[in-house]
């Protein structure tokens, strides 16, 4: 199942959503390729996204930023 539909079903019929989740048959490895992995990586991205658009500002020196 996608995440994004998995996240939506959780919001919207959380009840139906957890009953098909409790009858998956799922493994360590896959709960952490599928999800784990995922969410990890948000915030990595948005910081270099964040450091390269607006930068990061040093107390005694000057204003730096990452290229792309």
């Amino acid at each position: 199942m996608n995440i994004f539909e998995r996240a939506k079903n959780i919001l919207i019929s959380p009840r139906n959503e957890w009953e098909v989740i409790k009858n998956e048959q799922s493994t360590v490895a896959d709960l952490f390729t599928k999800y784990a992995l995922i969410l990890a990586l948000i915030p990595a991205i948005a910081g270099f996204i964040g450091q390269s658009l607006v930068g990061i500002s040093w107390v005694l020196l000057d204003h730096s930023k990452f290229q792309l």
